[in-house]
Parts: C-alpha cells; structure tokens; sequence
C-alpha cells in the first residue's frame, strides 16, 4: 500500500529531522513580535548580521504563533524558527530608504491609537467597528510576515501618528549617527528583496534598481544557514536585543496586556 511504499522514506526523514545541531538556555515565541524586540526575531536578526556582515538587519515573525523551547535544538524546530524557503541577500540602500521601509512595515502592522484604550494593532474590523473575531480570537488585517522590525539602528514607532509618519531613527546601535543620505547595507531575505509585501517599491526602490542594489546572494536557503550557524555555536541564548520600541510607552503597555488576548486568547 501507499504507507508501505514510503515506510523507508518516511523514517529516513523523521531521523533527519530529530538530529540535534545545538542548545538553546531559553525559549522564544513568536508572541512577542507582535509589541516590540522579541527573542525570537532578534534571533533571526543575529544570525542574517553574522552570516553577512551588513550594518542592518531586517526581519519579521514568518509564523503568526510559533516557538522554539529551551533544550536541544533539532532540524523541526528549524522549520518553525524560518518556515519559508528565502535565500539571504545583502542590498545597499539609503537610510531614508529604511525609514520609508519601516514606515511601510508600521502601516502594515499598526493603527492610529488616540489613547491608551483605542487599538494598536492593525485588525480587520466589523461593521461596529470592533476586531472581527474567529474562534474566539481577532483577525489582523496583514500577515505578520509583512511586520519588519530592523537591528543594528536605534528607533521609535509613535503609533500616536498618522501612517507614513511614525518611525524616526536616531542612531546606529554602535552610536554613529543616522542620516538619511548615507548608504548602508541591509541584511535581507530574497522575498522581500524582490519587492514581496511592497515594503522596497514603497521604499521608492523597483524594478531593474531593485535588482541593482543587490550585494551579494547565498547560494542555499536561509534555513540551511541558520542550521550550520547553530551547530557551530553549540549553544545559543535567544534574547530580545534590538534597540527599538513602541511610543508611547504607556499606551503601548496597557495595549499590549489587552490584545494579546485577543490575539492569541490568552496571555
């Protein structure tokens, strides 16, 4: 019968899979992407920096609710850490092409909020004007794989403002100052470096100049990558560590309590 058929397949690829490339000292969620720096995409931000050696990284949660949890770490929890088959580019952009970049993302992921108790989150909305829920839980209107955060600059997110003017950079993490005419190289993966998710054309960046900023280009799969990254690590410790928040920092707080229960029905 079928399962006959593939029995030798299918345990080959189960023993692939259970292999063990290294150790992590703690969890991380995906959860967390959703309000600021999160281990889990700060993670992925390490690794693109390491593996290319831009100035910035630029990244989003691939998953809408995942995690990787503290102990061995195994080829699945590969697939749940970067579940997409991109390839890892470095491109050169300007830093007021960041900032529009970012400001796209922010468009994407966030609502005006007028007070503490208005929403943050960016969410498909009932005639009432209220999240539109399935199975007890809210619906965004974008696919988180489109809420880009970046590593390696300094920034804010005032969801207090309008959409196109929300994100102001102040610095690189080394304390270099930002400026929006100098060049800078961007760790990036090949969706988004293709135009996916409109972040680069809303960037003012398409087309055969899109294809001209392209640096450099790997040869295999992000994930492949990620997987040898760790395994010569041995052990890694995910942390949030990217320098940027939401503001106001008080709405953003008493948002945050609220809609990840929305979100995810629990806390």
């Amino acid at each position: 019968d079928f399962l006959g058929r593939y029995a030798l397949v299918s345990q080959k690829l189960k023993e692939y899979t259970s292999e063990v490339i290294g150790r992590s000292t703690a969890g991380a969620t995906t959860r967390d992407a959703f309000f600021g720096p999160s281990a889990f995409v700060d993670l992925i931000h390490l690794m693109q920096l390491e593996l290319t050696g831009a100035r910035i990284s630029m990244a989003s949660p691939l998953s809408f609710d995942q995690q990787i949890d503290e102990g061995d770490l195994r080829i699945r929890d590969m697939y749940r850490l970067y579940r997409f088959e991109n390839f890892l580019y470095t491109v050169n952009m300007t830093g007021g092409e960041i900032d529009r970049h970012l400001e796209h993302a922010a468009g994407q992921w966030f609502t005006t909020m007028t007070d503490g108790d208005s929403y943050m989150l960016n969410y498909r909305l009932d005639d009432s004007g209220a999240p539109v829920m399935v199975n007890g839980t809210a619906r965004l209107r974008n696919p988180s794989y489109n809420f880009e955060s970046a590593m390696g600059i300094i920034y804010t997110v005032d969801v207090s403002k309008p959409q196109g003017a929300r994100v102001n950079i102040t610095s690189l993490s080394d304390g270099t100052p930002f400026s929006h005419s100098t060049n800078y190289t961007v760790a990036v993966n090949s969706y988004r470096a293709n135009g996916g998710g409109g972040h680069f054309p809303a960037a003012g960046i398409t087309g055969k100049e899109l294809e001209s900023r392209i640096i450099t280009t790997t040869e295999r799969d992000l994930r492949h990558y990620m997987t040898e990254w760790i395994r010569g690590k041995g052990t890694i410790s995910p942390a949030p560590l990217s320098e940027w928040k939401i503001i106001p920092e008080e709405w953003a707080a008493k948002a945050e309590k609220r809609e990840r229960k929305l979100l995810f029905g629990s806390d």
